[in-house]
């Protein structure tokens, strides 16, 4: 039996993979808290130099573009607190 969920997550990320985009902007600053740091990047659909519209690329490659992202986040995300615990050495 297929995997309806796992083929349309390898689909996803299959095309947001090869989206071509530029990084317009990047803002960092420190958060609310005052003591986490968080960065925000203004992305441009299409590459250097490439003649296609922004507009024609979103139509197919925003969702898949979106899902790697989550994906790519959620996968280095960490609890607050528990960067400093990886390594702890036996006794």
């Amino acid at each position: 039996m297929i995997d309806t969920a796992k083929t349309a997550a390898l689909s996803l990320l299959g095309t947001g993979t090869i989206v071509p985009f530029r990084v317009v902007d990047t803002v960092t600053g420190l958060s609310i808290d005052k003591e986490s740091v968080f960065v925000r990047a203004d992305l441009v659909f299409g590459g250097n130099g490439e003649n296609a519209d922004p507009e024609e690329i979103v139509e197919w490659a925003a969702f898949g573009f979106l899902f790697t992202l989550a994906t790519l986040s959620f996968h280095d995300a960490r609890p607050r607190g528990t960067s400093e615990r990886d390594f702890e050495p036996s006794q």
